[in-house]
Formats: C-alpha cells, structure tokens, sequence
C-alpha cells in the first residue's frame, strides 16, 4: 500500500513537471538596470519527518515521551536582482521566520509544549556572472549567507533560525532557450561550505519553463546532499543542561541532512511588470528532514 501511495504521488509531480515552466530561470542574467523582484510569504505545517535512514515516520516518533507533535513555519521574504552590467548581477535574499514546535509529554503529569522563536534568518548575498549568453547560458554565482543576530540556543527552547554560522557556496549555472518555442531548460550545480561543527553541502538543480500568454509556468527540481552520511541524531546522547534534566531533543531544521524537492509555481501577469506568483514545495525523499509541504504565495516585480 505504501508504495502504491509512493508511485501515486510520484506520478502526479511528474506530470506536473512536464507541465509546466516559468517568468525566468537561474542560468541568465540581468540585463543592466534590469531587475526582478519578489516579495512572498510561506506557510509550512508538518508532523513527519525523514528520519536517518530516508524512511518518512511521525515527527519525534522515536521519543515515546513525545506525541501529537508538530513544527510550523511562516515566513515573509524579500528576493531581488539587479544588473549592474549586462554580464553581472547582484542577488540579495532576506527572510523572516516564525517557528513554532507544539510536543505533548505523555505522562500524567505531561501537557502541551509549545515554543516559538521570530525573526530574520540568514540573509543571503550573491554576485553571478555571465561567461554566455546565447544560444546556450552558462553562468557563475558565488556568495554567503550570512547570520542576523539570532540566538544559537533560543532561551525558550524553541527552534533555531539558523546555523548561526556563516556559509559560503558556489555554484555552476547552465540553460538553454528553444526560442521561438516559449520554452527553456536550466540546472545548476553547487557546493555550500557551513563553518561551525556541521558539514558541507551540494546542491543539485533542474527546472524546466513555459510561457503561456500571460502565464508563467514552472518546476524546478532541488537535491540536497550532504558530504557525509546524516547520522542517526536519535541515537545520539540526549544534551541535559540543567541538572537533573532540562533535555533538548535533536534538532531536524537545522543539521546534517540529504533532502530532494519539487517546485511547481504558476506566475500570472497582472500588467507589464507585475505578477502574482503561487508555488507549492513538495520534498519527494530526504534523511534527518521535515516532511511537509510548504505553500508560497508572492508578487513579482520585473522590467
């Protein structure tokens, strides 16, 4: 039955998949004074999780003092581009979060857990440059993403915004157009190293676009691997800080972890310049990872 489940929802995102396509793609440029602006929200609810060997369970199922467990995600963000020259553009993302872990301890004594942290996560500066253009795009962007003074350890035990730590990360851009066909291929392969204890990371992308009119299509495909094997974050010791208790459970946002992705968007232009764009991101298989999809809604601003 569970494979069935499987092949199902396989099914279903890769019909999607050849479906659709996009407003642009990752492995073009800004023209100069050119621009691309989205502003757009995120809603993620999730009681699974991929535990370390990739098989999806109960989110914390192995701590049986745990049940009815949950984690929230809501976020607003900020992404933009900007040519400075035809050849290199600028990127900036900016994101605020609101996390939000609901546990019931399952004892007599027990009750409802919740804890949430607010605030701006890592802000991700980049700089990408063209080396072609036509009729195949091949480009470099390069940048880091960088804390915003969020606390490692929330006082209140509640999610982390982030690593804490700064990372740095590459990445080899490369796309075709089949104008007059209003449709393109892109991918992309990159390397994010994470200063502080957690490993390195690659990064795995491919989308596919189509114009339609006014519609915008798109999927765009994520593989997240870790340079090393995630561990079984259960089976490590549980941190007590305080004597005689006070334990924290593992933290699956932010680790080592492997974790594919699908994105399909649809983007409809309201007037010349701006758009609104939804986008459903739906994780296909991962290891120490949520499993849950995520809900974007955003408007786009271009030239």
């Amino acid at each position: 039955m569970i494979k069935h489940y499987y092949n199902r929802k396989i099914f279903f995102l890769m019909s999607i998949f050849l479906l659709t396509a996009n407003l642009y793609a990752g492995a073009w440029t800004q023209k100069k004074n050119g621009y691309y602006l989205r502003i757009y929200s995120t809603y993620l609810f999730a009681d699974q999780e991929f535990n370390y060997q990739g098989e999806s369970q109960e989110l914390y199922e192995e701590q049986l003092a745990y049940r009815d467990n949950y984690f929230k995600d809501i976020g607003l963000v900020i992404y933009s581009e900007y040519g400075l020259t035809d050849n290199f553009t600028f990127v900036g993302e900016l994101p605020f979060k609101s996390l939000t872990t609901k546990r019931t301890v399952a004892s007599f004594y027990g009750g409802d857990e919740i804890a949430t942290t607010s605030g701006f996560a890592d802000l991700g500066l980049y700089g990408k440059l063209a080396i072609l253009n036509n009729p195949l795009a091949l480009a470099v962007r390069a940048g880091a993403r960088i804390p915003l003074g969020y606390s490692e350890e929330p006082s209140n035990n509640g999610p982390r915004l982030g690593t804490a730590e700064i990372s740095y990360e590459g990445h080899i851009h490369i796309g075709s157009s089949f104008y007059p066909l209003p449709i393109y291929f892109a991918g992309s392969v990159g390397y994010r190293h994470r200063s502080g204890e957690l490993n390195d990371e690659v990064i795995i992308t491919g989308e596919i676009g189509y114009t339609l009119g006014p519609i915008f299509l798109k999927t765009y495909v994520e593989a997240l691997r870790n340079v090393t094997t995630p561990p079984d974050i259960y089976g490590q010791p549980i941190v007590t800080p305080l004597p005689g208790g006070g334990g924290v459970l593992p933290d699956i946002i932010i680790g080592d972890q492997h974790l594919t992705k699908v994105i399909p968007s649809i983007t409809v232009s309201i007037s010349g310049t701006l758009g609104l764009q939804f986008e459903i991101i739906e994780p296909l298989n991962g290891r120490n990872a949520l499993n849950g999809t995520t809900y974007s809604l955003g408007l786009v601003l271009h030239n």
